[in-house]
């Protein structure tokens, strides 16, 4: 189709260096380029690399010339009070309309690399009145365009009818600018695949230093010496009967299982699930107990494996905690021996979490 693909190549990086004038007068310029790769049915790996050098080479000018390959304005740009709005947005529509596994990991992802505390994301706001307060059309644009990826998540495709127009009308300068927003998302999903879009912030989100924390091997023994904020179990942990275990003021990564057989209390503590590929849960023995307060829970990725388990006359009290993209999380039925279990769940927020996350 193209001939030589070395060929095109290099037309491809001799091409991309289009003006910023010429890419400000006339848009069809792009929507060829995007209309050529689209047909494209072979191996694009060369392409991509192509595109990547590219990147690489250009000077901080002409970056901004191009079409969605990078982002020609760079998020964390955006003021903290900005910032949080945002996320308040993607919030709201993610609790009226529900979301998908990928826009589940783009707002978790974005959350973490904005460095938000979690509970900003809960304040009530008036969305027209914070954006009408926004001085810089900048900060509008990168907001619309975030705002665009994630709904464009939610079937691949910019095409939601007025849905959302609730939402994408309190940005002006963003309305103004659609169409090209529209195709600088369609053309770095054709180049880079959906994932672009829900893992761009990844590299920021999920890193384990585990040499610079401590990770679990006798909590028993160790407790008390403990002077971290990283808790990782990694290998199955025993608490026996008629024994209280409390973790308190920890980032905890359950990694692997907690086999209660007492009593298990989870405090001020962060809780992370579904980290890994390798199963992991708690498992409550009969008579056990299990209390978690003032805890923020966030599941890592999708799993059916139930990460709360109860085997009979056990209570499980969850009181003041914040759940964020939680499925599977606690199971109380038939097939856990539900007999006499006592589940209290009482002043939390759940957001973004599945129909099966109890």
């Amino acid at each position: 189709m193209f001939g030589n693909k070395k060929s095109f190549n290099e037309g491809m990086k001799s091409g991309i260096r289009l003006s910023e004038e010429i890419v400000k007068r006339d848009t069809r310029a792009i929507n060829k380029l995007y209309e050529i790769l689209k047909n494209i049915t072979g191996d694009t790996r060369e392409l991509k690399e192509t595109f990547k050098e590219v990147i690489k080479s250009l000077e901080n000018s002409e970056i901004e010339k191009l079409f969605g390959i990078v982002k020609t304005s760079n998020p964390n740009d955006l003021e903290e009070e900005e910032k949080i709005i945002l996320l308040q947005i993607l919030v709201d529509i993610s609790k009226r309309y529900g979301s998908n596994s990928n826009q589940k990991e783009f707002l978790r992802n974005l959350t973490l690399y904005f460095e938000i505390n979690f509970e900003d994301l809960l304040r009530e706001n008036n969305f027209k009145k914070a954006i009408d307060n926004i001085d810089s059309k900048k900060s509008e644009k990168i907001m619309y365009k975030i705002i665009k990826e994630y709904l464009y998540l939610e079937n691949n495709t910019n095409n939601y009818g007025n849905k959302y127009n609730e939402y994408l009308s309190l940005f002006v300068y963003g309305l103004a600018d659609n169409k090209n927003i529209e195709y600088e998302v369609e053309f770095k999903v054709i180049i880079f695949g959906e994932e672009i879009l829900y893992q761009q912030f990844s590299k920021y989100s999920y890193n384990f230093e585990e040499n610079q924390e401590y990770t679990y091997e006798n909590v028993e023994e160790n407790d008390k010496n403990i002077e971290y904020e990283g808790l990782y179990i990694n290998n199955i942990m025993q608490i026996k009967k008629d024994e209280t275990k409390e973790i308190s003021y920890k980032n905890l990564y359950v990694n692997s299982y907690i086999n209660c057989n007492g009593i298990l209390k989870l405090k001020k503590c962060t809780i992370y699930y579904n980290n890994t590929e390798e199963g992991n849960g708690i498992i409550l023995s009969k008579n056990a107990n299990i209390s978690i307060e003032n805890c923020n829970i966030i599941c890592k990725k999708m799993d059916k494996s139930i990460f709360i388990k109860t085997l009979g006359n056990n209570k499980v009290s969850i009181k003041n905690s914040k759940f964020l993209d939680c499925s599977y999380f606690l199971k109380v039925g038939e097939s856990y021996s539900s007999t006499q279990n006592k589940v209290t769940i009482d002043n939390c927020d759940i957001i973004n979490c599945s129909d099966d996350f109890y």
